[in-house]
């Protein structure tokens, strides 16, 4: 189900940064005031990216987004708006949306038109590098105030890294603006050794979610602005090929933690082991999580396809909603060759290309998927 929405991009930003932190304008954004936002695989993006990169075992986040606003927007307007019953809840549940719609509408748009491959938590990223040695932590980043990390680190089709920041509102564009230049001075503070051959873009990106009778439309905003207050610098000889990992890694894991595979999840975001012993212990643990997901698995139709599978019964309005996360089995069987004292995916699993999972997304009138490359596929679907 796709539905229009305003869009406002600060183009000065692309050309008022300091010569160092410009980025060329993205030749794919579109250069009309108006755009389209794809309302369930931006669901489908934002239940991906909530679910906390520790802890995901205890999380709602994997079916929140699904469950809690599938239905809250007018079906048959053409332009995305709350249905009237939204305006009467508490301010606290309305923020919450706020915050998760600024997240799931805004990456989703971003993926789709800058070639997004694959993507981490901003803190993940300070914490892996600082771990390997390969940042300095100029300040300690905090969850909120003018020292936050970035919210996501994307890589694109290129390799090049995106640092983005996410902000979201129900009270207005006015109020949007005041959380975009917020988010210009507060977040976008990692330094890589070479802006121009590292970093694609730079942005801050809002979306202001239209009540029933706001006399403003719902609006996706974007800026790109150059970083400030340095908490991280990445140091001149760190390895790119390292950098990327750290954030293909945690995608990777990210698609594991929605198979209810939290386990193998963390292993996959453990540090290498430097002990044999420990190596030894660790590769057969993970053999075994790898085994006793297959037979945990729902098998598909198509036979290669492993997925967990979930059924909400929901009121009136919709009979039900399914999602469903799979991975394909033969996937699975390349994971095998899994060497722990390794420090890269493509040295952990010299079998398996893992340095793409890739980004496709597909939108029906009642149902989207999310395809993670030829390895993972998302799913959801409403039925009446």
């Amino acid at each position: 189900m796709k539905k229009q929405v305003l869009l406002s991009i600060d183009t000065a930003s692309w050309t008022n940064a300091a010569a160092v932190y410009r980025h060329p304008y993205p030749s794919t954004f579109p250069s009309g005031g108006v755009t389209e936002v794809d309302f369930y695989g931006s669901l489908l993006q934002l239940g991906m990216l909530t679910i906390p990169w520790r802890g995901a075992a205890y999380s709602l986040a994997a079916y929140w987004a699904y469950v809690r606003y599938c239905d809250v927007i007018d079906p048959f307007n053409a332009v995305l708006r709350l249905r009237p019953e939204w305006s009467d809840l508490d301010s606290h549940q309305k923020t919450i949306l706020s915050d998760d719609w600024g997240v799931g509408f805004t990456t989703h748009w971003l993926a789709s038109r800058l070639g997004f491959q694959a993507w981490c938590d901003g803190r993940y990223f300070i914490d892996r590098l600082a771990g390997l040695g390969i940042a300095t932590v100029n300040r300690q980043p905090k969850k909120r105030g003018p020292h936050k990390c970035p919210d996501y680190i994307f890589v694109d089709d290129q390799g090049l890294f995106h640092i983005v920041e996410c902000k979201g509102n129900q009270q207005g564009t006015s109020v949007l603006g005041s959380q975009m230049s917020d988010g210009l001075a507060q977040k976008l503070a990692i330094i890589f050794s070479d802006e121009q051959s590292q970093v694609g873009q730079r942005i801050v990106a809002g979306f202001f979610a239209a009540e029933s009778a706001s006399s403003e439309a719902s609006t996706l905003a974007l800026a790109d602005p150059e970083p400030r207050g340095l908490i991280v610098r990445v140091r001149d000889d760190a390895d790119p090929d390292l950098l990327r990992d750290t954030v293909r890694r945690a995608d990777l894991a990210r698609q594991f933690q929605q198979l209810g595979a939290n386990s193998i999840a963390l292993e996959l975001l453990a540090m290498p082991e430097s002990k044999e012993g420990q190596q030894a212990d660790r590769r057969q643990r993970f053999l075994r999580l790898l085994s006793e997901l297959t037979v945990r698995l729902e098998r598909r139709s198509d036979n290669d396809l492993l997925a967990r599978n979930v059924n909400f019964p929901m009121p009136e309005r919709i009979g039900s909603i399914t999602v469903s996360h799979a991975i394909r089995e033969s996937f699975i069987r390349r994971l095998v060759a899994y060497d722990p004292s390794k420090r890269t995916l493509k040295e952990q699993f010299p079998e398996s290309d893992l340095l793409r999972l890739g980004w496709e997304s597909v939108e029906h009138e009642y149902s989207a998927s999310l395809h993670r490359g030829k390895a993972f596929v998302s799913e959801l679907s409403l039925s009446y």
